[in-house]
């Protein structure tokens, strides 16, 4: 008989995109395959799955087989695990994705202007990145 029989398990894979404008971002190399293979084990032990993945994150074989959801940057993957784990019963939590360390504080056009979220990045005008690191702890 499996452990994880009838057990519903939250997985976090991949990696996160901070978005610097509404097309372009700043992301990890992690492709998720640690937390695919371990929801590909979960599923064969008949666990109830929730794979929570980034953009690029490999999906398991049998993905149509569990709860799929997609999350952006770090914040947003904090969000989405804190909704999940209030909202249901998870016996397991399995956090595997690689959060970032560095998010995007604010945008600067050449003058030093903040250039706003909604806005896109201009590619011909050279701009500054204000980065803020998030601590340690963040990463839960």
């Amino acid at each position: 008989m499996s452990l994880l029989k009838g057990k519903k398990i939250l997985i976090t894979s991949g990696g996160t995109l901070e978005k610097w404008d509404n097309v372009r971002g700043q992301t990890n190399l992690a492709k998720g395959t640690i937390g695919c293979y371990i929801a590909e084990q979960a599923l064969s032990q008949e666990a109830e799955v929730i794979f929570l993945h980034g953009y690029f994150a490999k999906l398991p074989e049998n993905h149509k087989k569990m709860h799929l959801l997609q999350f952006e940057g770090i914040y947003d993957l904090g969000e989405k695990v804190k909704m999940i784990v209030q909202s249901e019963h998870i016996d397991v939590v399995i956090m595997s994705a690689a959060g970032s360390d560095w998010v995007i504080d604010k945008v600067l056009d050449r003058r030093g202007n903040q250039i706003l979220e909604t806005e896109k990045c201009p590619v011909m005008n050279p701009q500054s990145f204000i980065l803020k690191r998030l601590p340690k702890y963040y990463h839960k």
